[in-house]
């Protein structure tokens, strides 16, 4: 999808693009969609490896509901795909081949995620190890409630984990 091929949708809440055979989504793709709310690239050939990926979801304040499940993810280049803080409520990652996963760096950039559904991936690793306090005190106050981890490649989790996600239910 090349860049700025939505700009002039300017009043768009909900854009899904599911279902199809999309490869590469180029950085500007969903510039001035400010008022987007739902984003469903699900089901598509997206693997967000290459460079011009990077910070696609910028300047998307009011999105709420990301779904990028069923494509063919390997990892998330969380300081990068997700280089703003978002008021991202619902991550939608399934069915993709991830095996590592910084959970904190995750959850630093997405602070007001409620649902991160992880199920079905490859993760061997969960990396929830807090970096530094400032970080640590940033996870304890996720609002994080709903984590889908089923159906990965788990080996082991270690103590601390989740230490912080006090909402998780």
């Amino acid at each position: 999808i090349e860049p700025n091929c939505f700009s002039n949708l300017v009043n768009l809440r909900g854009l899904y693009l599911n279902n199809n055979k999309l490869c590469t989504i180029f950085s500007g793709t969903f510039s001035n969609l400010n008022k987007l709310t739902r984003l469903d690239l699900g089901s598509n050939k997206l693997d967000f490896l290459n460079k011009s990926c990077r910070f696609l979801f910028r300047n998307l304040a009011n999105l709420k509901h990301l779904n990028l499940a069923s494509n063919k993810i390997e990892y998330i280049l969380e300081n990068e795909l997700f280089c703003e803080k978002t008021n991202l409520n619902e991550l939608n990652l399934s069915n993709n081949f991830i095996k590592y996963l910084n959970l904190n760096h995750l959850l630093e950039k997405l602070h007001s995620l409620l649902i991160l559904d992880l199920s079905c991936n490859q993760i061997e690793i969960l990396n929830a190890k807090s970096i530094n306090k400032q970080i640590s005190t940033k996870i304890s106050s996720s609002k994080l409630t709903d984590l889908n981890m089923s159906n990965n490649c788990l080996k082991c989790l270690f103590r601390n984990t989740f230490n912080g996600l006090v909402n998780l239910k």
